[in-house]
């Protein structure tokens, strides 16, 4: 049975024994809140988020052929630029640069004009599937043409 009393200094002890369990699990709490916010910011501080690559790219240069069909679109001519996958793929694309030359005017050759029209991107995955038959230290990502003029 709970004794009563009436005097403070054993009132002030009875408090001090209730509240340690509640003092020791706010202190707990501030501990874990205090570590967790600290790796938070060294994770930050230590680059674990890294920057894209900066992109590689290679400019094939321009190209002017003759387009399949017989519409009155029968010229194309655009600049070729190539996104690598890595700077190490830039010394292989340069020594089969001809061949890769080679594959783009054969492929605008077997297009007509509405099929550039219709769907550049249809033509630039087709352009990549040719190019990256041809390479072996990495590929190409994407493919940009510049001033595409059909006359």
């Amino acid at each position: 049975m709970a004794k009563i009393t009436k005097d403070p200094e054993e009132r002030q002890a009875i408090v001090v024994k209730s509240s340690g369990p509640i003092l020791l699990a706010i202190g707990i709490v501030a501990v874990i809140c205090i570590l967790t916010v600290g790796l938070v910011f060294t994770r930050q501080s230590t680059g674990a988020v890294k920057a894209p690559p900066d992109p590689v790219l290679y400019d094939l240069g321009d190209f002017t052929t003759n387009l399949s069909g017989t519409s009155d679109l029968k010229y194309v001519k655009t600049d070729v630029t190539l996104d690598l996958s890595s700077k190490s793929l830039e010394k292989e694309v340069q020594g089969e640069e001809p061949l890769l030359r080679d594959c783009i005017i054969s492929l605008l050759n077997s297009e007509t004009s509405d099929d550039i029209m219709l769907s550049r991107t249809t033509l630039k995955q087709d352009a990549m599937a040719q190019l990256n038959k041809h390479l072996n230290n990495g590929e190409i990502t994407n493919i940009y043409f510049s001033d595409l003029i059909m006359q």
